[in-house]
């Protein structure tokens, strides 16, 4: 089960065994996080992240996996539009990288994605050198051979699949709280959300930096 949900819904199975990930990977690089090219590929996303029909930029902007197309969710919604004239159904929200699927109707996680999401921020954390004002990007932990080795060999653990990983130890119950214990490990062990909050995704900086 655990394997299944990494790999995300059939439909991007399909997509990445005929296509592969390359074009993800332009997405995510050039249009997600230009900051790793430099700062004149920050000017062209600002000048070109503009949806395709009605030419206005929107905070919720997707772009088509299949296809070249900008599209908001405004009122009329020209992504949904898009999809349903053209048959696509593949698109990459710009803001964060999440693959949206219309036949799941729902934002999908996959670990090859995923992983390649988390080279691209090693390059730009090499890249950035702590540069002032800057958010520290989240690199998420990932337990080395000996530790994987250790959980598999502790008798007391069960259900260790491939593409899993357990904690040495799980959260103290402070009385009366084992539902916020609960709510707090199934909160960690959603990677979208947590990379969200974990890499500070949820402030915003522009505010604080042109008030300085």
């Amino acid at each position: 089960m655990m394997t299944e949900l990494t790999k995300g819904c059939s439909h991007l199975q399909e997509f990445k065994k005929a296509n592969g990930i390359h074009s993800y990977q332009v997405i995510y690089k050039y249009l997600v996080k230009p900051q790793l090219v430099n700062a004149e590929a920050r000017k062209v996303k600002a000048r070109t992240c503009i949806c395709t029909v009605c030419r206005n930029y929107s905070v919720r902007l997707h772009t088509c996996l299949h296809c070249v197309f900008f599209g908001c969710q405004s009122p009329d919604n020209h992504m949904i539009q898009h999809i349903q004239n053209t048959g696509h159904i593949l698109a990459v929200e710009l803001n964060y990288g999440t693959v949206y699927c219309s036949k799941c109707s729902d934002y999908i996680y996959d670990s090859d994605i995923d992983q390649l999401c988390k080279q691209v921020e090693l390059q730009i954390v090499h890249k950035q050198h702590c540069v002032s004002r800057q958010p520290a990007a989240y690199v998420a932990w990932e337990p080395s051979q000996a530790e994987i080795d250790l959980l598999r060999q502790n008798p007391k653990r069960r259900k260790l699949e491939p593409g899993s990983s357990v904690g040495l130890r799980g959260l103290y119950n402070l009385g009366n709280t084992c539902f916020m214990n609960c709510i707090l490990q199934a909160l960690v062990h959603t990677p979208v959300l947590r990379d969200y909050f974990l890499s500070d995704s949820h402030k915003c900086y522009s505010d604080a930096i042109q008030s300085q």
